[in-house]
């Protein structure tokens, strides 16, 4: 992908992703996707609203440490809000 193109997915994609309303492997899917893209763009960081409780913030840890999600995901902290989480994403 050419730096024009990059540019312009990185100011029309979204920098976060809400999982509220999914279920459990649509969200899962849906982080992945949203990870590859992001890193694919260029961006160093995006976030990931699970909400302040329930299945989704629970699992959200362990999903970004699974195989697939593995090579896109630097580290994982909370934001300041409850719910929600940033992901530094790996450099290469």
């Amino acid at each position: 992908m050419d730096n024009k193109s990059k540019y312009t997915m990185r100011k029309n994609f979204p920098k976060a992703l809400d999982l509220h309303g999914l279920t459990t492997q649509q969200a899962f899917n849906k982080v992945l996707m949203f990870l590859k893209v992001n890193k694919m763009i260029g961006r160093t960081h995006c976030k990931i609203i699970t909400g302040a409780s329930g299945i989704m913030r629970k699992d959200f840890y362990h999903w970004t440490e699974t195989p697939v999600m593995k090579p896109y995901v630097g580290n994982v902290k909370k934001a300041h809000e409850d719910g929600a989480y940033l992901v530094r994403l790996k450099d290469n």
